[in-house]
């Protein structure tokens, strides 16, 4: 994967994605973001 691309990371309660984007920091990455609170914080409509 390219580590130049935007990330977006979310998870149902944001702690497993602000791992995971330390993670993929650790690894190079620097265009991340994760969805703080996670998809419990969201107040925008869910699609799937």
């Amino acid at each position: 994967m390219d580590i130049a691309i935007n990330v977006l990371l979310y998870c149902r309660s944001g702690m497993r994605s602000k791992t995971a984007a330390r993670q993929l920091a650790r690894g190079g990455y620097s265009h991340l973001a994760h969805l703080q609170g996670g998809l419990g914080s969201w107040s925008g409509k869910l699609v799937q």
